[in-house]
């Protein structure tokens, strides 16, 4: 019937027309308060996430089927269409839906609309008791419904405290009406609509009556005629079909019923004469059919003609179809060409629209990727160097092409600062070998008339960022070094900080730089220092190691640090530091043995908050919150969105999460642990799983590309992202505003 990448299709309500609706989770990856719902699941659908499992099926347009209904962060599970009349007739055919994660259950009232349906949505029961937790909602013989309630010992995945979890039971509820009917009267059951019968039956009888009910006023009745002649495959329904997606009125969902008949067909001759056709919403669909029909033959020029419509939704698909056909490079290579030429003249979000076109077939086409190092290399026009710049920082390619070279280091300059960092961004993007980067360096002193004069900030600035570009390895710290350069990890300003941080990380370290460096780690933030203490795994040296674990001791850095980080790191040493290590690992198991304390005593003290205060400091430089998550339309995707959290966690789990943020981690943001084949061993989240490379996200302001090769393990981690000891980056006060904000985000 349909296909998805959501993570749960929990379950399923059929209609009396015999359609079908399900519940499920994560039908998108948070984002503006939107990931679980009610889908209409119509037949020869793909619904989301977008990842890579739902790719290898037919699509019929650029984008994933829409939900019916969006329930938010809701963990929606047991759904029912009541069949009874005790309720009253306005309860006839309802859904019911347990929101888990809400605590309560819903009521969705169907309404026409178009070709699917729309909801009226209100609650049914809800309850202000934490560990309610409805599952499943059944109607019993009498036309009550049954409620049945988890309790609170559910903790996997559950979005509450891991700390402190009382075993609370579950329970049956039963729901009925105040003078309800002693009997019930027998629900009617309407047959099923003979489209359906044809449709189910594959009736080549049926299709003159299909083809008819495709005019239909009805749209529903349209979307069931499309379907039935989509399985019944007969060639001589497709002028119907083209003539059926020439219609104005018709909506995005009897639009996929219609393309995807057309793909079901699977007749690319007949199909293909749609081309032709005066409408563009025939065209599109056309497009699309073909280029998802085996031995569809889809010829470059037809999609060419189109990639500059008038039609928003045509040239969107027109761009869509090319993607997927790298081996059209060469022809697509002047097109763009010339859109660069006028890039002046557009806007900056078609600039990035633009941009983002070339990244797509920069990583798979040759000629694309040539024709962006001799645009950059000649272009005199600013809008079209950064276009170009961008589309080469989102490409993906995994080696620094040297048709780039040269325009990339003439850009390398003191002089124009927004272009040296739009062009150094592409180096972080698509790392330079180590003969490239010393390219990079030299243009980059030559830009300098004079190194003494003009302003001394600018110059550190400057050189600041081209060693967070460096290849790995490339930089040597040594003793000397790390201490002229140690001084701009403890700046006040964020940005330097991180391009120092990040300079260090790219380094190749000498012992005593790094026996320097162990004398600073108790100056690190919590941030910091998870970024900074993976730099000392490659070394093996017995001082450098029992320097560390010295270091790491200070109860200062205690509640900051865990033994499932370290403990890989200080294993490859010789054995006095591995001793002296689990010392260290029975401080840190004692300091945790305080976790439950306090957070109740951290309960108990913290002041009343404020929530505007509290949004301030969510989007001020000091939490970094707004780096990671987002709330509405503003802030990160590294973790959770957090539009509506407020609804689904309590003050002291809200609280508990902030503190400790590997008590428990949220579906689709679980840490993992890679182990790659030189030896490092990276925590993060996966944000690409691909059978070339995975792309591990390890920091707010990070990503880590693995060609799949080069991974030795990937295991589940139990350090999350975040790091610890967040309350003792903010004031109390801070803390409880923030606690403040995130409640009252609903």
């Amino acid at each position: 019937v349909l296909t998805g990448g959501m993570d749960n299709p929990v379950d399923v309500a059929f209609l009396p027309n015999g359609e079908r609706i399900l519940s499920c989770t994560f039908f998108q990856h948070p984002g503006n308060g939107k990931r679980d719902g009610l889908i209409h699941a119509v037949y020869g659908g793909v619904y989301g996430k977008d990842h890579a499992p739902v790719y290898e099926h037919p699509w019929t347009s650029p984008h994933l089927m829409e939900p019916m209904t969006h329930l938010g962060p809701a963990a929606p599970c047991g759904l029912h269409r009541y069949e009874s009349d005790q309720f009253g007739k306005d309860y006839e055919n309802n859904l019911f839906c347990c929101q888990f994660n809400m605590r309560k259950v819903s009521r969705h009232v169907l309404v026409p609309s178009g070709s699917t349906y729309t909801t009226k949505d209100s609650d049914f029961v809800v309850s202000d008791q934490h560990d309610f937790h409805p599952t499943d909602v059944i109607e019993d013989a009498d036309g009550s419904l049954l409620i049945m309630d988890t309790g609170g010992w559910y903790k996997l995945c559950c979005p509450s405290s891991q700390l402190v979890k009382p075993d609370v039971k579950g329970a049956v509820y039963r729901v009925k009406k105040l003078e309800a009917h002693k009997t019930r009267s027998q629900p009617k059951k309407p047959p099923l609509s003979p489209l359906y019968s044809i449709a189910l039956n594959r009736d080549a009888a049926g299709l003159a009556p299909a083809l008819a009910a495709l005019r239909d006023d009805d749209l529903h009745i349209r979307r069931l005629a499309a379907e039935a002649i989509g399985r019944i495959g007969d060639p001589k329904a497709i002028p119907a079909i083209l003539a059926a997606l020439a219609d104005e009125k018709n909506d995005l969902t009897l639009d996929h019923a219609l393309t995807y008949a057309l793909i079901e067909i699977g007749n690319p001759a007949e199909t293909a004469k749609g081309l032709s056709h005066k409408s563009p919403r025939v065209r599109r669909a056309v497009l699309t059919a073909l280029n998802q029909m085996p031995g569809g033959n889809l010829e470059a020029t037809a999609v060419l003609a189109e990639l500059d419509s008038k039609d928003a939704a045509f040239r969107e698909t027109a761009w869509w179809v090319a993607g997927k056909h790298p081996e059209w490079g060469q022809k697509l290579a002047k097109h763009f060409e010339n859109q660069l030429d006028r890039t002046a003249d557009l806007t900056a979000t078609h600039r990035d629209e633009l941009a983002s076109r070339l990244a797509k077939f920069a990583d798979k086409n040759q000629a694309t990727l040539i024709m962006l190092g001799d645009v950059l290399k000649n272009s005199k026009k600013p809008s079209t160097t950064l276009t170009v710049l961008k589309a080469m920082r989102l490409s993906g390619v995994k080696a620094f092409p040297k048709e780039w070279e040269s325009g990339i280091c003439k850009l390398i300059t003191l002089d124009d600062v927004e272009m040296s960092r739009a062009a150094l961004a592409v180096i972080r993007a698509v790392p330079m070998d180590k003969d490239q980067f010393r390219d990079v360096q030299f243009f980059a002193f030559d830009s300098i008339k004079d190194p003494f004069a003009g302003d001394p900030k600018k110059h550190r600035r400057f050189f600041l960022e081209i060693d967070a570009a460096a290849p790995s390895g490339f930089t040597e710290f040594d003793k000397d070094r790390c201490q002229r350069q140690i001084g701009t990890i403890r700046s006040k300003l964020p940005d330097e900080r991180t391009l120092a941080i990040e300079a260090f990380i790219r380094g190749a370290w000498a012992s005593d730089g790094l026996m320097e460096l162990t004398k600073v780690l108790k100056e690190l933030s919590p941030v910091d220092l998870p970024k900074i203490v993976p730099i000392f795994a490659k070394s093996r040296d017995e001082k450098v190691g029992l320097a560390l674990v010295s270091a790491l001791s200070d109860p200062k850095l205690l509640p900051s640090i865990r033994t499932e980080t370290i403990k890989p790191i200080l294993d490859k040493y010789p054995k006095p530091v591995r001793d002296a290590a689990d010392k260290l690992y029975a401080k840190i198991a004692e300091s945790r043995k305080n976790d439950i304390a306090k957070l109740e005593r951290l309960v108990k003290e913290l002041p009343t908050g404020d929530i505007r205060r509290g949004q301030a400091v969510f989007n001020g430089a000091k939490a970094q919150c707004a780096a990671c998550h987002k709330i509405g339309y503003v802030g990160g995707l590294v973790g959770p969105d957090l539009t509506r959290v407020g609804g689904i966690r309590t003050e002291r789990d809200l609280l508990e999460s902030i503190v400790f943020p590997s008590a428990s981690f949220v579906r689709s943001y679980e840490p993992v642990r890679v182990v790659t084949a030189d030896g490092r061993t990276l925590s993060g989240i996966l944000k690409k799983d691909a059978p070339d490379e995975i792309v591990l996200t390890i920091a707010a302001d990070k990503e880590e590309r693995i060609a799949r090769a080069d991974v030795e393990s990937i295991s589940p981690s139990s350090v999350s992202v975040m790091p610890d000891g967040f309350d003792r980056q903010v004031t109390p006060q801070e803390l409880a505003d923030l606690v403040a904000f995130l409640k009252a985000c609903r």
